[in-house]
């Protein structure tokens, strides 16, 4: 019979068999056909397994022993299986019903089409209390299209990191394009996240690497080219490059920007939070070329310093006529397909770069652009000549410039 170890139901026995010392979990009951003994090779392996039938008991009842033989030889045999893995039959069942549980949930979760709908429509509502720009809901009504033509039969409970490592793995695209395509879907999941569709964002593991790079400013000629190009045949986009390129302002806070919040008397510029990437309200130094720029202007000084209808168009036309390789709105074809590539903060990275150079001082700068002082100095480390700072602060507009007009004169030869 063995060594009876355990006198409580089930008993645990050491027996002999063939020679091998194994431990018996006797968990026969009364009215059985004799099936219910199972062996362990260790005394801890059988106390843990006698603990498991006893509060298996404890929880379902004696009903839950008196099962058929069947079904007694087929747990016997599972149980077999599962414990040279170290598994037992509570551990096999709870993870198949995790699984499962988890298979309802993809299931009864809601597909991407109608979240990212959903995503777009609510960050729609922000903008028109004014908590979001234009151009944002530019951006996230792009990344709506994008998941719904990829993804929007799947459903959220289905989506993965792979899933999205391989499709940005994927993108013949520059390497800051890959990252702001993650940050959007990643946006997206956050959402989803606070409205409670998912717990988990698929991207958060997904690290895009950018290489620190110089950024691209205008030459001296080319920004004198732009400003007098402005003058002669785009008036209404003089005030907005001139503040771009001379203030520092972002394409889409220079837009933006009225005549009321612009103070000749105090030279300064007010630029609202509700219009700044950063949503903070800052004040912009109007230097004396600027002032100049802003001084003259012969229209209207009321409203957007900028026709808001047609901007996209008007300032299209005039960097193709500049040469630059532009996509047509609405179009696949091209202006100039060989010409160089604009950039849309062009006019801002050259204002930086020239008023550094001018006045060496990163922290000042950092306030004026609404930027901080570790991306000033992580971008804007391109060496400018002296001269050229000289020539870039005396760009004025062509009827008050006389008496610099001359050191421009051979730039503008060598232009045609």
């Amino acid at each position: 019979m063995g060594k009876l170890i355990r006198k409580t139901w089930p008993r645990i026995r050491k027996v002999i068999i063939k020679s091998e010392i194994l431990y018996q979990i006797d968990g026969r009951r009364k009215g059985t056909n004799g099936e219910g003994r199972e062996y362990r090779k260790t005394k801890k392996d059988a106390e843990k397994r006698a603990q498991e039938l006893e509060s298996d008991f404890r929880l379902e009842g004696a009903e839950g022993l008196n099962m058929s033989a069947e079904l007694r030889v087929e747990a016997l045999r599972a149980d077999a299986k599962l414990s040279k893995y170290g598994k037992s039959l509570t551990d096999a069942v709870g993870f198949f019903l995790n699984f499962l549980e988890q298979e309802e949930i993809k299931k009864n979760s809601l597909t991407i089409s109608t979240l990212a709908d959903e995503w777009l429509a609510d960050k729609t509502k922000k903008l028109k209390k004014g908590l979001l720009r234009q151009d944002t809901i530019n951006a996230i009504s792009e990344t709506s299209e994008l998941l719904k033509e990829k993804w929007g039969k799947s459903r959220i409970a289905e989506m993965s990191e792979r899933i999205f490592r391989d499709y940005l793995d994927s993108l013949e695209v520059s390497q800051r394009r890959v990252f702001n395509v993650r940050s959007l879907l990643c946006q997206f999941f956050n959402w989803c996240i606070a409205q409670k569709h998912t717990k988990e964002n698929p991207l958060d593991e997904i690290v895009i690497e950018l290489i620190k790079k110089d950024v691209e400013i205008l030459e001296v000629a080319q920004c004198l080219k732009l400003m007098r190009r402005c003058e002669s045949t785009y008036p209404d986009l003089t005030v907005y490059h001139a503040i771009c390129l001379f203030g520092g302002l972002r394409p889409t806070e220079a837009k933006l920007l009225r005549w009321e919040n612009i103070n000749l008397s105090e030279r300064q510029i007010t630029v609202l939070g509700s219009t700044s990437k950063t949503k903070d309200t800052r004040n912009v130094k109007i230097e004396n070329t600027l002032f100049q720029w802003l001084d003259g202007y012969k229209g209207e000084r009321n409203g957007f310093i900028v026709k808001q209808r047609g901007f996209r168009t008007a300032v299209e036309k005039l960097r193709s006529s500049l040469g630059y390789r532009l996509k047509k709105h609405n179009s696949k074809e091209f202006w100039n397909p060989d010409g160089p590539k604009w950039i849309d903060d062009v006019a801002r990275h050259s204002y930086a770069s020239y008023w550094l150079a001018k006045y060496n001082d990163r922290g000042h700068l950092a306030e004026q652009m609404g930027n901080s002082i570790k991306m000033i100095k992580d971008h804007y480390k391109k060496i400018v000549k002296s001269s050229d700072v000289e020539l870039f602060w005396n760009i004025l507009p062509k009827e008050i410039s006389d008496q610099t007009e001359r050191d421009f004169q051979e730039i503008e030869r060598s232009m045609g």
